[in-house]
């Protein structure tokens, strides 16, 4: 999963792993998995303080039908974001931010 995370980051960022202690995860998720959790349910979620001034999630979708999105709320904001049908797909939550703490909280059920 490291690998993968690499090849999204730019120069000054850094990579927060899913195993992450900073991440609160809620909802039906299965950790068994190297790569890290696979979401199966609509409203399963991950939270995270930060510092920062732009934040990117990276996923990978195991496309089953429909199109697929993902949801966020950034310091209260909603934001939603489409996903690729297969292989890895980075998203910006949010950039150009106040270098100040922010949280965020991001979901499939959006």
């Amino acid at each position: 999963m490291h690998a993968i995370l690499d090849e999204f980051i730019e120069a000054g960022e850094r990579a927060i792993p899913p195993d992450h202690e900073a991440l609160q995860y809620c909802g039906r998720m299965d950790f068994d998995r190297e790569e890290g959790p696979l979401w199966v349910y609509p409203s399963s979620f991950v939270k995270l303080k930060f510092r920062g001034t732009k934040i990117k999630a990276v996923i990978s979708n195991y496309h089953a039908y429909w199109s697929n999105s993902m949801g966020w709320l950034i310091d209260g904001r909603e934001r939603k974001g489409q996903i690729h049908e297969e292989g890895p797909t980075c998203l910006v939550l949010a950039e150009s931010m106040m270098d100040t703490e922010h949280e965020v909280c991001f979901s499939n059920g959006w």
